[in-house]
C-alpha cells in the first residue's frame, strides 16, 4: 500500500493523482482523460461508473502526470523542483535560482513523468557528474578520438558568445574540418557534461550550464 504522501514524495502532482483515481472508476464521454476537478464534477454521472474491478496502471498515471507537468503553472513546478533540490541537498552550483530552474524545466518538461525526474535524470544541471555511463564510454571514447577531442575543447574555449547556435556551429565546422562525423564529438560532449548518454539538445544544455562549468567538466 502506498500513501498519498508517498506519491507526493515520488513527484506526482495532486491534480494528476485525482484525475487518475477518478478514471479508475469512471469513464467520461468521448474517452476524455485529462480533465480538471471542476470539469469532472460537472460531467460525473453514476451511469458511467465502471462495474468491473479497476486496474491501477502506473504507465497511465505517469502519462497523466507528465501532461499536468507540461501544462501546469511554471511557478508551481519551479517551487516543487526547488523544494526537491533542498531536500536532496545536491546543489553545488551558485547560479541555481528560480530563473535557472525555469530554464531547466523548459528544456526537460517534454521528457519527464514526475517532478523527481528533474533532479534524477537532470541532476547534472545542478551538480557535476561523478560517474559516466559505461556503455556510452565504451562505444564513443577511444585513444584515437582523444587528441581530436582535446583540440576541439580548445576551440570551444575560444567561443566569445556562449550560445547554443554558436556552439553547434563550432562543433559542426570542427568535425567537417577534421573529416569526422559531428556525432562523434556530440556523444562525448554529452557524456562529459552530463555523465549520461541521453539528454535534451546538448547545445542548449551547454548554454544553460555556462561556459565555465561546461569547459571544466569537459577537461
Amino acid at each position: 500500500t502506498v500513501s498519498v504522501e508517498e506519491y507526493k514524495d515520488n513527484g506526482y502532482l495532486s491534480e494528476a493523482l485525482f484525475n487518475f483515481l477518478t478514471l479508475l472508476g469512471f469513464a467520461p464521454e468521448n474517452n476524455l482523460e485529462i480533465t480538471s476537478i471542476n470539469e469532472l464534477i460537472n460531467i460525473f454521472t453514476f451511469e458511467r461508473v465502471n462495474k468491473s474491478s479497476a486496474v491501477f496502471d502506473m504507465k497511465k498515471l505517469n502519462w497523466i502526470n507528465s501532461e499536468y507537468i507540461k501544462s501546469a503553472d511554471e511557478a508551481e513546478i519551479i517551487n516543487l523542483i526547488a523544494e526537491k533540490l533542498d531536500r536532496l541537498n545536491i546543489k553545488n552550483n551558485k547560479q541555481v535560482n528560480s530563473e535557472y530552474i525555469k530554464k531547466v524545466y523548459q528544456l526537460m518538461k517534454e521528457r519527464v513523468y514526475t517532478i523527481n525526474d528533474f533532479t534524477e535524470f537532470g541532476k547534472y544541471f545542478f551538480t557535476d557528474p561523478v560517474t559516466y555511463d559505461e556503455k556510452g564510454l565504451a562505444k564513443h571514447w577511444s585513444p584515437e578520438i582523444k587528441p581530436i577531442f582535446e583540440s576541439f575543447t580548445k576551440e570551444l574555449e575560444l567561443i566569445n558568445y556562449w550560445e547554443a547556435p554558436k556552439i553547434e556551429e563550432k562543433t559542426r565546422n570542427f568535425a567537417e574540418l577534421h573529416n569526422i562525423k559531428a556525432a562523434q564529438l556530440i556523444h562525448i560532449l554529452r557524456l562529459s557534461v552530463t555523465g549520461i548518454s541521453v539528454s535534451p539538445g546538448i547545445f542548449e544544455v551547454l548554454e544553460l550550464l555556462s561556459k565555465e562549468t561546461a569547459v571544466n567538466r569537459i577537461n
